[in-house]
């Protein structure tokens, strides 16, 4: 007689249920680390694209000999904004600027913002700007969610443990009333 030895191929239903609970036990311990690292990274991300904002704006208005006062400036073209020029590029720039534009040297952020409805957003949260001049230049996030908006207010003031009600009074940093977790964020740069 002849015996005959059988394969198994594949696995059994057993091998893959208990396979499946192990990959949910640590997905269930993953998820959350990741989500938790998400957070700060957003937060940085926007004090960056603050900082480099102002930095590139003032630069422009340097070389082209304005002021770098937001409201009216002439740099942008007719029917946009200064994040327009800061983010978007050349194409966005009033035709007497385009030289100066470029002798600045500056390349537009489009890697720090996206377009989004009526402007641009850094990590889905509008953001537009005021001020500038002899006042600092304000990089203003909307609707930007507490434990972000903490964060960021923890970056310069490291006694900070939780959010006031709101704070309108700092030089560097302010926020607003939360509404629904949610609440506007100003960043002052000189």
């Amino acid at each position: 007689m002849k015996s005959m030895k059988k394969t198994q191929q594949g696995f059994t239903l057993i091998e893959m249920i208990v396979v499946v609970s192990i990959i949910g036990v640590l997905a269930s311990f993953l998820v959350p680390a990741f989500r938790d690292m998400e957070t700060p990274s957003k937060a940085q991300a926007m004090v960056s694209t603050a900082e480099h904002a102002t930095q590139t704006w003032r630069q422009i208005a340097k070389t082209c000999g304005v002021s770098s006062t937001i409201a009216g400036n002439p740099i942008p073209n007719t029917g946009k904004t200064v994040a327009d020029v800061i983010f978007g590029g050349s194409s966005n720039v009033a035709s007497a600027y385009t030289t100066c534009y470029a002798q600045a040297r500056v390349k537009p952020l489009t890697e720090s913002a996206e377009p989004s409805a009526g402007g641009y957003s850094v990590n889905a949260y509008a953001v537009s700007f005021a001020g500038g001049g002899n006042a600092p230049l304000q990089v203003i996030y909307a609707s930007v969610a507490d434990e972000i908006v903490l964060l960021i207010a923890q970056k310069y003031n490291r006694n900070l443990l939780t959010l006031a009600a709101s704070d309108t009074s700092s030089a560097v940093v302010q926020y607003g009333t939360a509404t629904a977790g949610n609440r506007n964020l100003t960043l002052f740069k000189q």
